[in-house]
């Protein structure tokens, strides 16, 4: 097999792998031959993950404090747009592009209160986090200015939720 064959074979053999087994792999580089070690930094700098081993470490020891700040940070800010949302309501179901819109707009601004009170990190957990905020802390942002909730609510709450998602990514370098 030429070379340049087994280092397409290496490449995606590295590029099926998770960030978990990237970064595990970056601890333990000097036990890889040079050409996988090349392949392996190549993929670690394409996914804009931690490229060397004190960093790596580093990351290992996230501290739960940024998670749960982050998840303060989520709730206030979903909460907050729940609320506004329940005064524009005035306690009629908004429809249409008004709702639409408020829901997106919550739904980033939860996801940025996150990414902003997550000290640097980012990723799935804080995805899950903004995710979870925004289905915690809409509804009660609506109870408390609107009083109930109408069905439709229930879809502007989802939207909200998806447009929450993606603020919070792991960016990648493509």
């Amino acid at each position: 097999m030429d070379d340049r064959r087994r280092k397409a074979l290496l490449e995606e053999l590295w590029r099926g792998k998770d960030d978990a087994a990237l970064s595990e792999a970056i601890a333990q580089l000097a036990d890889y031959s040079e050409e996988a070690k090349v392949v392996i930094q190549a993929e670690v700098r394409r996914r804009g993950l931690p490229s060397n081993t004190e960093e790596v470490l580093a990351q290992k020891e996230q501290p739960a404090l940024a998670r749960v700040i982050s998840f303060g940070a989520g709730i206030g800010a979903s909460v907050s747009g729940g609320a506004l949302w329940g005064l524009l309501a005035s306690g009629q179901p908004l429809r249409g592009g008004p709702a639409w819109l408020i829901s997106l707009a919550i739904g980033f601004c939860t996801g940025k209160a996150v990414t902003l009170f997550a000290e640097g990190q980012r990723g799935r957990p804080f995805q899950v986090i903004a995710v979870l905020s925004t289905f915690i802390g809409v509804p009660i942002g609506l109870l408390l200015t609107a009083g109930c909730l109408y069905g439709t609510d229930i879809m502007f709450i989802a939207l909200a939720a998806i447009s929450a998602w993606p603020v919070p990514r792991r960016k990648t370098n493509s």
